[in-house]
């Protein structure tokens, strides 16, 4: 019988006989015991015996086999509000393969206020959604580990509190663990590797990430890395960031001197960021309290005497500092500081660093030319056959507003031409010599077709319908889909005359036109059992090539070589599958389990790339499958899951470049990641353009009150090359290639600048 179904009852124990000894009762009285004693024993003249019995509910005695891993069980630390860097440890973290067959183990360690706590706590709260549960234990005693293991037991089984004393909840955990995967466990601050012997040698499966001062001592099963202080650019970033949020303001070289003082030791960093916005003392009064304090604690008050370093410890940066700093450099401040703690880079060290003078100034690209064009808000720039297309708008009143389509010479900025739409151009094509822009006023969709080299209208067609959407332009005809209940797809000819209309079937939204087939899809209706459907049409006889049902909510399609059709279906929210259909006949020919949804970004060289932008599971990856075998290739981390972000992918060399929450690049064949931007601060993010060994981006910051940049970096190393701020509140226009010059977008016009 089992030790958790049998507590509360009472059993014999033997005991060995012994000379009768006479007892004293509380008058005087002598009562003898001897022998065996089974139950209650009573002595003494008025004795009262009183029992207590423990009812126990039968959820509370559940085997821990029999209890399942909940949803959303998850006690991390709050997330830090200022976090830069650490890309290579949270990769490092991220990396370790998951073992179905093996506990998986990594330590963090590093001298106290390097921010190891922190850099878990930001890593293990992007993957919440992947493990169940997410549990964090203070680990710095025996004691407080077996209280951590057993607070996880009572979450897991809210009845056991009540009747398990606190060693019995210990060891339900840790068989709870044993017999169940998926589980990410975290040890912050383990002072012995010895205290965790038993625990590991007794989990066969699962996931652990530990913290620890100790680098040496582990068992063979975990593997280790090195947290140190952060670079000077990070820390200064880290600085000033914590001063602005707070009100403050601080010079950049101000802040990398204070920096340098502190030795770009984090939580040091986050303390005197924390002070200086909440006093408002200014900087230089501050650096000189530095400066003092550091030379009080140096030994005899002499000048080139070394910092006291306890003689039995090692020597850390937090060592280092001056005696006020040091002073309440807890575990708490290690963890939540001013917010901040735990950003930066892991290769950098105290030894030998520079003092700074703040962060270099990057060149400024030579601006060439700039044109207004009359235009406030602009929404397309693109450059096709010699010329750079405008679309924009500008407010005329509250009510009325003017917007118009230009083409320029992107050599000199000179205007070849405008035409007034009234409204914007939602959609602009330009093929064959001829611009194709369709305009929807609310009422009425226009579609114009102008004559690429002049701006002379051909024909203008007009339709009143629910939507309409350009699809596109294959050999002089024109065609769009026409929404509304009686939706079709309708094609023009040369003069803009209707030559075809082919019906679709109704509720159907239009995915993409490739190959001369216009693939459209719908979602299912459980209410009406309507299943979701993915249709093919044949754009030059209007015929239906194929129609798929799918099960669940949707299935529809993605991209297409004209020889395989890719798209996915969802059955429900935590079941997605990427599809391969037969382009022809829609025949199936490979399915592959994601259990993500996915945005496609590419598809070319036998490669599908997509990233898993939201839903249940691995989101924020990059996802490269083998298009012949129907299997991921590989797949990387490239962001957050949540992306204001355009989502392109461009390449060269080999190398794949993506922009999400960074910018990175990442070989073709392996997935190993070649670099990663730390220095942009990024929330939205233009699409990539690659030219003459150099990657351009737009970027908008998350921190209020800088500007939106345009930025050259170098395609081998990520290194920015250049940067020029523009004005583009709250979005990241997307920039254009001509030559030997990058237009831009800019809130009074066009700008170019020498790439």
């Amino acid at each position: 019988m089992s030790w958790w179904s049998r507590r509360g009852r009472s059993t014999s124990a033997r005991v060995e006989p012994a000379t009768p000894e006479p007892v004293e009762g509380p008058g005087g009285s002598r009562a003898t015991t001897a022998g065996n004693i089974s139950g209650i024993a009573s002595t003494g003249d008025h004795a009262t015996n009183t029992q207590h019995v423990t009812v126990v509910s039968a959820e509370a005695l559940v085997a821990p086999e029999a209890v399942p891993a909940p949803a959303g069980l998850v006690n991390l630390p709050a997330r830090l509000r200022h976090f830069v860097g650490r890309a290579d440890a949270l990769d490092w973290l991220e990396g370790a393969a998951e073992d179905p067959a093996a506990v998986v183990v990594q330590a963090v360690h590093g001298p106290a206020g390097v921010g190891k706590s922190a850099l878990v706590v930001r890593w293990a709260a992007d993957r919440r959604e992947d493990h169940r549960p997410v549990w964090w234990i203070t680990a710095d005693s025996p004691a407080a580990l077996d209280a951590g293991l057993a607070a996880l037991a009572v979450a897991l089984q809210a009845g056991l509190g009540a009747v398990l004393p606190s060693r019995a909840l210990r060891e339900w955990a840790v068989r709870w663990l044993a017999c169940h995967d998926g589980w990410l466990l975290i040890l912050d601050d383990v002072t012995d590797p010895g205290h965790l012997t038993d625990l590991l040698a007794r989990l066969p499966r699962g996931r652990i990430v530990l913290t620890s001062r100790h680098a040496t001592g582990w068992p063979d099963v975990v593997t280790a890395l090195r947290l140190d202080v952060l670079e000077p650019r990070q820390a200064v970033e880290l600085l000033i960031g914590i001063v602005t949020r707070g009100g403050g303001v601080v010079d950049p070289a101000d802040a990398a001197e204070i920096c340098a003082e502190l030795g770009c030791l984090p939580s040091a960093v986050a303390k005197a960021g924390a002070h200086l916005a909440r006093s408002g003392v200014p900087v230089g009064d501050y650096r000189r309290l530095l400066a003092q304090d550091a030379v009080l604690t140096r030994r005899d008050g002499g000048e080139s005497a070394a910092p006291v370093v306890p003689a039995t410890s090692p020597s850390s940066p937090a060592d280092r500092l001056p005696e006020a700093l040091r002073r309440g450099l807890t575990r708490r401040n290690a963890i939540i500081g001013a917010g901040a703690l735990g950003a930066g880079a892991l290769t950098w060290r105290l030894a030998g660093a520079p003092r700074l003078g703040g962060r270099p100034e990057r060149p400024i690209p030579k601006r060439r030319w700039k044109v207004s064009l009359g235009l406030e808000q602009f929404v397309t720039l693109f450059v096709r056959d010699g010329l750079a297309y405008v679309t924009g708008a500008s407010k005329v009143s509250d009510v009325l507003s003017s917007a118009a389509i230009a083409a320029l010479d992107p050599a000199t900025g000179a205007q070849r031409w405008t035409f007034p739409t009234g409204d914007t151009a939602d959609s602009v094509i330009v093929e064959g010599g001829a611009v194709y822009a369709k305009v929807d006023d609310g009422t009425t969709t226009y579609v114009h077709a102008l004559d690429a080299a002049s701006g002379q209208r051909r024909w203008s067609y007009q339709v009143a319908a629910d939507t309409v959407d350009l699809v596109g332009v294959s050999d002089g005809t024109f065609r769009l889909v026409v929404g509304g209940e009686d939706q079709r797809l309708l094609s023009l000819d040369a003069k803009g005359k209707p030559t075809r209309t082919a019906q679709l079937p109704p509720g159907q939204n239009v995915d993409f036109l490739s190959h001369g087939v216009l693939y459209s899809s719908s979602f299912g209706d459980e209410d009406d059992d309507v299943p979701p459907s993915a249709v093919a049409t044949d754009v030059t006889t209007g015929r239906q090539r194929w129609r798929i049902e799918g099960a669940g909510k949707f299935i529809g399609a993605l991209r297409s070589d004209g020889d395989v059709t890719f798209g996915y279906s969802a059955v429900e929210s935590r079941h997605t599958t990427l599809l391969a259909w037969d382009a022809s006949t829609g025949r199936q020919r490979w399915s592959l389990p994601l259990l993500v949804d996915v945005d496609p970004l590419h598809l070319g060289g036998g490669l599908l790339y997509l990233f898993t932008a939201d839903g249940r599971g691995p989101a924020g990856y990059l996802y490269v499958v083998d298009v012949a075998a129907g299997t991921v290739k590989w797949r990387a981390r490239a962001g957050r899951a949540e992306l204001f972000s355009a989502l392109s992918v461009v390449f060269a060399d080999q190398t794949v470049f993506f922009a999400g929450d960074a910018v990175y690049a990442f070989d073709v064949a392996t997935g190993a990641r070649r670099w990663r931007t730390e220095s942009l601060d990024i929330r939205y993010v233009s699409t990539l353009l690659l030219d003459s060994g150099k990657l351009f981006v737009t970027v908008a910051p998350n921190a209020k009150g800088q500007p939106t940049k345009l930025y050259a970096l170098d395609a081998a190393t990520g290194e920015v090359v250049w940067e020029h701020p523009i004005t583009a509140e709250y979005r990241a226009p997307n920039p254009a290639v001509a030559g030997p010059l990058v237009l831009v977008p800019n809130e009074d016009g066009i700008w170019a600048f020498e790439a």
